[in-house]
Order: C-alpha cells, then sequence, then structure tokens
C-alpha cells in the first residue's frame, strides 16, 4: 500500500526535528543513527561518505563547533540569528520508501549574506524504522 503524502510527512516529522537537534547541538553520533547502516552521504561537488562512521565525520563541519571541529560554514552557522528555512517541499512514497526534495536558506544577520542549497534524501523503512539510504545536498 502506497503512503499518502500526509503520511510521509508525520513520519518525517519527528526524524526531521531529531536531525535538527542533533545537528544543532553538534551529537554527530545521534544524526548518524538516523542513517542506514549502508547509507549515502553526498555533498554534491565535494565528497560523499557510506556508512555510519563516514557520514558521522562527514558530518563534523555542519555541527556547532566544539574544541575539535571549526570551519567558515560552522562560523556563519553560529553568525546566523535566522533559523533555517525548509521551502519546496516535495514528497514522493512507496510502502516502503519516502523521498523528500526541498531547499534550504537561512541569513547571517552580522553580514546580511543568504546561504542555502538543495537537498534530496531517500528513507527506507527497515524493521520498524525509516533509516536514510542516500542523502544528497548542494550548498
Amino acid at each position: 500500500m502506497t503512503l499518502t503524502v500526509e503520511e510521509a510527512k508525520a513520519i518525517l516529522a519527528p526524524i526531521l526535528a531529531s536531525y535538527d537537534e542533533w545537528l544543532a547541538k553538534g551529537d554527530v553520533d545521534g544524526v548518524s543513527s538516523l542513517y542506514s547502516p549502508d547509507g549515502v552521504l553526498v555533498h554534491k561537488g565535494n565528497n560523499c561518505a557510506h556508512g555510519r562512521d563516514q557520514i558521522k565525520h562527514a558530518l563534523v563541519p555542519f555541527a556547532i563547533p566544539t574544541e575539535s571541529t571549526a570551519s567558515i560554514i560552522l562560523f556563519l552557522f553560529l553568525l546566523a540569528q535566522t533559523p533555517f528555512h525548509i521551502t519546496n517541499h516535495h514528497y514522493e512514497a512507496t510502502s516502503d520508501h519516502i523521498i523528500f526534495h526541498a531547499v534550504f536558506s537561512s541569513k547571517v544577520i552580522a553580514t546580511c549574506a543568504v546561504f542555502g542549497g538543495k537537498f534530496e534524501t531517500i528513507y527506507r523503512k527497515e524493521g520498524d524504522q525509516w533509516l536514510i539510504i542516500f542523502d544528497e545536498f548542494q550548498a
């Protein structure tokens, strides 16, 4: 039985909330647990990570910095005074897969710079969990 768009949104809402919360806290272990053990994360034009360990390491530059994580993009995230806005949502679903496309953006108040990009994420039902099997973003 194919999922409706509303069912797909309801399934993904808590997963997306956990992803955002954990990334904001710098919890790359938590975020990587949302991926299938053989999941793939693609930062289009930059790099690709396969499996939870590689994905965890690939996410470090996008997490809130600790003593061991620092980069320009982290600095931009910290200066952002407006939340990330997700627009142009598009859901496609079957009984065991959900594809989620969207555009994200935020504004850095200090510089008035706007940054963002687009992403496509594919979730697969594995047992009683929905896990990310493919996640591609372009910033």
